[in-house]
């Protein structure tokens, strides 16, 4: 088994943090337990599982949410 790099890869505090930021109010906790899945299968080098979880999670209202969302999936699949 190979070691994945993931240094590039945020922690889940600190995604939590960027999402904090981004309402101006606490994480919800559906939203938490997405980004504590979301970097567990990042760090395990699923990219593909976390894509779908990420286009699973629906139309986003907070527009900077939205536009990290994008982001990710956009960074995933370029990684794959």
């Amino acid at each position: 088994m190979t070691s994945k790099d993931t240094s590039d890869v945020p922690s889940k505090e600190k995604l939590a943090e960027l999402t904090t930021v981004a309402n101006l109010q606490p994480a919800d906790p559906d939203l938490q337990a997405m980004v504590d899945q979301l970097v567990a299968l990042v760090a395990a080098g699923r990219r593909g599982a976390a894509i779908e979880l990420l286009t699973r999670a629906g139309p986003i209202q907070n527009g900077t949410l939205s536009t990290t969302v994008d982001d990710l999936i956009t960074a995933l699949s370029e990684a794959n």
